[in-house]
């Protein structure tokens, strides 16, 4: 696309259609973006609809006590995983609750190496 401010009468044409394609490409971008995120939402939608009424009320965050049955781990081993950064954790005032979702990875990565 010519940035000239000075066009051609005879290549003016051009110039516009060559604007127009520009915009066009950026708003089909824009939509691209707007389908993904929106079949992301769908996919969060449709996999809740799923869940059989007990996993919908499950927790999503475990406390340290809850944690530690759920991994069958000592409180040293969790410890452990909070300070090398395998498992994640939220600091709400003096309490850390564990993700549920930082949880299972730990477990599956147990199952792999058992």
């Amino acid at each position: 696309m010519s940035k000239n401010t000075d066009i051609s009468p005879d290549k003016y044409p051009i110039y516009l259609m060559e604007l127009y394609t520009a915009q066009q490409k950026k708003i089909l971008d824009k939509l691209d973006r707007i389908e993904l995120q929106n079949k992301e939402r769908f996919d969060q939608i449709e996999a809740y609809v799923g869940m059989s009424d007990r996993e919908k009320n499950k927790p999503i965050f475990y406390t340290t006590a809850q944690a530690l049955e759920i991994l069958s781990v000592s409180r040293n081993t969790l410890l452990s995983y909070r300070k090398k950064g395998i498992l994640g954790y939220t600091k709400l005032e003096k309490k850390i609750f564990y993700s549920i979702d930082d949880i299972n990875k730990i477990r599956e990565i147990r199952s792999k190496t058992a």
